[in-house]
């Protein structure tokens, strides 16, 4: 798991800390993405997309553990998640 110091570290925009949040988050996040889209290539770019937005978001606010904390990646992943299948569908409807 992560620990309230990493999270500190991703905030100050330091790229280690970044890069281990990432690969502690990014295969289970993937799974919880794929399970919505289906499609290999398309996952990847939402789970991508999806920590762009955890980065931007984070701030120094304290999770009570890190069960919360990957409760809150995961919450941003299936938004994203959404978001993608909402505009796939846009476009299909705009093409029809």
């Amino acid at each position: 798991m992560i620990d309230q110091k990493v999270i500190e570290q991703c905030v100050k925009g330091k790229r280690r800390a970044q890069k281990k949040l990432y690969h502690t988050f990014a295969k289970r996040m993937f799974w919880h993405c794929y399970r919505y889209i289906g499609q290999k290539e398309d996952t990847e770019e939402v789970v991508g997309e999806g920590f762009v937005k955890v980065f931007h978001k984070l701030s120094v606010e304290t999770f009570r553990d890190s069960k919360s904390f990957e409760g809150w990646i995961r919450r941003i992943m299936i938004n994203e998640s959404l978001l993608f299948l909402r505009k796939q569908k846009f476009r299909f409807e705009e093409i029809g």
